[in-house]
């Protein structure tokens, strides 16, 4: 990521600089976000690898860089974003101890969450996290929430980060339907959510790409670490349903 990048959503978990840190509320916040809330309402939305509760009245938004996809959704001067490194570059996070200006919570799952608290321009107050360790399978992923007051970003921050699933193993997803004349098909994945995929799109958070619609199920072509620092190409065979031929 480029500096300007980082700096443009207050956002750098491992090299943050930040000369307006308030490192007193990092305590209270964390114990706040290891907390299960009270009522995590909204719909489900996300990026490849990656589905999260949102607010429904939310206004989304996406930008693709060359080893990234940046979502974000806003409601007036609030703002969540999801940041998901994506693609045979993107790498995995590096968990670290927190420093004097960030403290670490501890989330479902084993999941702990890294977090820095900093009050930014006019008078916005970002939380800033990452999950770990990040699934088998999964890419990183940064979480960051804007808002006007330290209270209701740790509300959503705590929203958020509980409502958090990792999907779209090749594994977890079932083939539902096929077009009758091959052109798409529709999958749904590991926590029921329903997708329609055509040739070319990708699936699976392992980058799968469709490359074959047949009347058996999909083919795709998934890009893994080889180990010695490249990738390679690894086909998956989707099937259809018994149930839904």
């Amino acid at each position: 990521m480029a500096p300007t990048r980082i700096r443009s959503i207050l956002l750098t978990l491992t090299v943050l600089v930040a000369s307006s840190v308030y490192s007193n509320e990092n305590d209270d916040v964390c114990e706040t976000l290891s907390l299960r809330p009270r009522t995590v309402e909204g719909v489900r939305d996300g990026v490849r690898g990656i589905s999260v509760l949102v607010p429904s009245e939310a206004i989304r938004s996406e930008s693709r860089g060359i080893d990234s996809v940046d979502v974000s959704w806003s409601i007036g001067t609030t703002t969540l974003r999801v940041e998901y490194l994506d693609g045979p570059r993107g790498s995995r996070t590096a968990f670290h101890s927190p420093t004097n200006d960030q403290c670490i919570a501890h989330l479902k799952d084993g999941l702990r969450v890294l977090i820095t608290l900093e009050k930014g321009t006019n008078d916005a107050w970002s939380l800033l996290g990452v999950s770990e360790p990040i699934p088998q399978g999964a890419k990183s992923a940064w979480f960051s929430v804007e808002a006007p007051s330290v209270d209701s970003a740790t509300e959503l921050m705590q929203s958020v980060l509980w409502s958090t699933e990792f999907v779209n193993d090749w594994r977890g997803i079932s083939l539902i339907a096929i077009a009758k004349d091959r052109a798409s098909f529709a999958y749904e994945n590991e926590i029921g959510e329903i997708k329609a995929a055509r040739i070319g799109d990708v699936i699976t958070r392992e980058y799968g790409s469709v490359k074959e619609i047949n009347t058996e199920g999909v083919r795709v072509v998934e890009l893994l670490e080889n180990g010695v620092g490249g990738y390679e190409e690894v086909q998956r065979s989707i099937l259809l349903k018994k149930e839904c031929k």
